[in-house]
């Protein structure tokens, strides 16, 4: 018997699939909830957490390293990554460049992990479990900071008093007063993010699978609770246009092939419509969402911008969120006796550290992961039809137009894996054989046990005729 003349390729090396499955879900939960880890144990065990957790994410692309090597990330997100680090040959502020280089590599390898090693079913499971776990801890936590302290509760670093501005304090103790809320992540508007994610996952899910398990609509309780408790503008701003994409993906699925041409136009001229009623009519939307300004929106990006002009092609350097002890961010902005570390503005914030030249190619990175993630919700030959890598894509380029966490943590490490999966075919293939192959199982069991009930029945009829 002659040898084959091709060798297989190499196969995913063994490992516990509720191993990895957990690492996700701890990695999406410390990603999204760093700020609750700062607060509780301090910066030292933030960073003791940090580093024992990319220790396990290193080992984790090692083990896995064939298929690491076989679905490497989109050219266009390597090309950022490489462009910040770059930067530390020019930075006005390599210490501090390090230090973000550090922090944006290691979130960025943490996604790449995840969407390496883990089919996507799996990863929204992790996703959806991480979204629950903060959502809850944090109506605890409000609850117990209401009903047992009934005092505000300041971060175990900080030393505040009455006088203090609200933005310093881990909680407020709002909840009596029906929000706003800031939960264990210490802010309103990052808590409703929270729950808009887990709303984006929950039903989508829901929708597609045609079913809702008891844990989906506790997760839709706790997400709803949340956005009510939070009052954040910004996130119901992001819901309606996670809304409208997904009511103009359904168009475009159900549209035949030859009429999709006008669905797209309409689907573009209301778009104009809205953007422009926006502009002219920016005051009014903020006043029907209880908002009368934009927090001082409008001063941080008129400064960011005087700042970027400086230096317009390659920017100042990488530093992710600006270190307020660094040259020029230190009291760069502040307002109401609160210093802003952020332009508030992904794009703003990247013009500022990467100049025009990574404004260029985080946008060519924004569009390749939107137009894969599209393909993916509308194509009908796509291998995998979902809708919920674009909605969640959505969500989190709304809301890089007013906050710049689209560039750190949680939603940092979402974007890659995003960026992943809409340029990964096997990967999502499997995971939807899997969970077809399930769904197919189940449907058989339940079919098989009707029948076994029904047998005796029908045995003792046979007997009784006779």
């Amino acid at each position: 018997m002659t040898a084959p003349l091709l060798t297989p390729a190499p196969t995913r090396p063994r490992a516990t699939p509720a191993a990895t499955s957990m690492l996700a879900t701890a990695l999406f939960g410390f990603a999204f909830g760093g700020q609750a880890v700062r607060n509780l144990i301090g910066w030292p065990g933030f960073v003791t957490v940090a580093v024992a957790l990319f220790a396990v994410v290193l080992v984790t692309l090692w083990r896995h390293r064939f298929v690491v090597v076989t679905r490497t990330p989109p050219l266009s997100l390597v090309a950022f990554l490489v462009f910040s680090a770059l930067s530390l040959l020019w930075s006005q502020y390599q210490w501090a460049t390090s230090i973000g280089l550090a922090a944006q590599w290691s979130t960025a390898l943490a996604g790449i992990a995840v969407a390496a090693t883990l089919p996507w079913p799996t990863i929204v499971r992790s996703l959806s479990q991480a979204l629950t776990g903060l959502l809850a801890a944090s109506l605890a936590f409000e609850a117990f900071v209401s009903f047992v302290l009934r005092r505000p509760v300041a971060p175990v670093y900080l030393d505040l008093d009455g006088s203090s501005p609200g933005a310093f304090w881990w909680s407020e103790n709002h909840l009596l007063e029906f929000g706003p809320i800031q939960g264990v992540v210490g802010n309103r508007n990052l808590l409703a993010f929270l729950a808009l994610l887990a709303l984006i996952v929950v039903l989508t899910t829901a929708i597609e699978s045609a079913r809702i398990s008891r844990f989906g609509l506790a997760l839709v309780a706790l997400a709803v609770v949340t956005l009510v408790l939070t009052r954040s503008a910004t996130v119901i701003l992001a819901a309606a246009a996670v809304a409208i994409v997904a009511v103009v993906a359904i168009a475009v699925r159900r549209a035949p092939a030859h009429h999709r041409a006008a669905v797209y136009g309409a689907a573009i001229a209301l778009l104009a419509i809205a953007v422009a009623f926006c502009a002219t009519s920016a005051h009014t939307v903020l006043a029907l969402l209880g908002r009368g300004d934009m927090t001082g929106r409008r001063t941080i990006w008129m400064t960011v911008a005087w700042l970027a002009e400086q230096q317009p092609l390659v920017g100042w350097g990488w530093i992710s969120y600006w270190a307020p002890w660094v040259p020029p961010f230190n009291d760069l902005i502040v307002i109401d006796g609160v210093e802003y570390l952020q332009a508030h503005n992904a794009l703003l914030d990247i013009w500022l550290q990467l100049g025009l030249v990574g404004v260029a190619i985080a946008l060519v990175a924004a569009v390749a992961a939107t137009l894969g993630t599209w393909r993916m919700a509308t194509d009908p030959h796509a291998i995998v039809r979902t809708a919920l890598p674009a909605l969640l894509l959505t969500a989190l380029l709304f809301q890089s137009l007013t906050e710049s966490r689209l560039l750190i943590e949680g939603n940092w490490m979402l974007f890659v894996v995003l960026c992943c999966i809409a340029t990964r075919r096997d990967d999502l293939a499997a995971g939807a054989e899997a969970t077809e192959l399930l769904r197919s199982s189940h449907d058989l069991d339940r079919r098989s046990h009707r029948v076994r009930e029904r047998r005796p029945l029908h045995a003792l009829r046979r007997r009784g005729d006779s």
